[in-house]
């Protein structure tokens, strides 16, 4: 039934399962989870999803065929959004699964509105750092560097000045995709802190490397014309990079970069330092 309304359908066979396929498959939004499995129960399973994921991560369905109410009302303790009984009223069955469905839609595009900036569709300073030291942590447990690097659109105002700032805005959506589209395939978190000034954080890349790869990016820009409107715009960008100690947290690394984006700025703009 699952198969035929469109939603893909992973089966697993145990609580442990579903634990590790959560972790594996970060696109998985519902769990419908049986009361009884070989290793733990349902209210265990929805317990355990709880602590690692928010609701607005993955929502949890319970079913049972039991007919003791105290198994729906277990699930919901335990941190479940729903209750169905076995066996299955077919049509009850996909009104549930719809709602569900329905409400994790909603309430991720109230976060994209919280969270994404409303020009250029890229993450706004708000996500950056909220998300932003989570992903420091995570590197860090795992040992591995992380680097931040804030990108500023060179002579923006002028810009603005000479072309309007419909051309600006334009520009800025432009320079932005061309961002993205350069990271695809990357752990990083690119956001737009406000005006023409980018943020760029890259777990798992000590600063020769995060130097290699926005120094390619500060190229390419410079190296190809945006089309912005009827107009074709030679754009360049000033980068500052810094690498993020065992003991900085993001605030300071952030002032780093920024005091490296001024020396790039004094040193002549459309290059990066670190």
């Amino acid at each position: 039934m699952l198969t035929s309304q469109q939603y893909t359908v992973v089966e697993v066979g145990s609580g442990a399962d579903a634990l590790t396929m959560l972790e594996k498959d970060q696109d998985i939004r519902l769990v419908v989870s049986d009361y009884n499995m070989p290793d733990m129960d349902g209210f265990e399973l929805a317990r355990r999803i709880r602590r690692r994921y928010s609701a607005e991560q993955v929502r949890v369905i319970g079913i049972s065929s039991s007919t003791d109410r105290a198994i729906s009302a277990g699930f919901l303790k335990a941190g479940a959004h729903d209750f169905i009984s076995r066996p299955f009223v077919l049509e009850e069955l996909q009104c549930r699964i719809a709602s569900n469905a329905e409400t994790l839609l909603r309430m991720r595009q109230l976060h994209d509105l919280a969270w994404r900036d409303y020009l250029t569709g890229l993450f706004n300073r708000r996500y950056f750092f909220e998300r932003g030291p989570k992903m420091i942590a995570e590197a860090r447990r795992s040992e591995q560097p992380t680097c931040v690097a804030i990108l500023d659109i060179d002579h923006f105002k002028r810009l603005n000045d000479e072309h309007g700032h419909d051309a600006g805005d334009e520009a800025l959506r432009v320079f932005s995709a061309g961002l993205g589209e350069a990271l695809v395939g990357m752990p990083h978190l690119l956001a737009r802190l406000g005006g023409e000034e980018f943020a760029l954080l890259l777990p798992g890349l000590d600063k020769g490397d995060a130097g290699s790869l926005t120094d390619a990016i500060r190229a390419g820009i410079a190296e190809r014309p945006m089309a912005v409107g009827p107009l074709m715009l030679g754009l360049t960008v000033s980068i500052g990079l810094a690498e993020i100690s065992a003991r900085d947290s993001l605030d300071v690394a952030l002032r780093n970069a920024d005091r490296a984006l001024y020396a790039a700025k004094q040193a002549g703009r459309n290059r990066i330092q670190a």
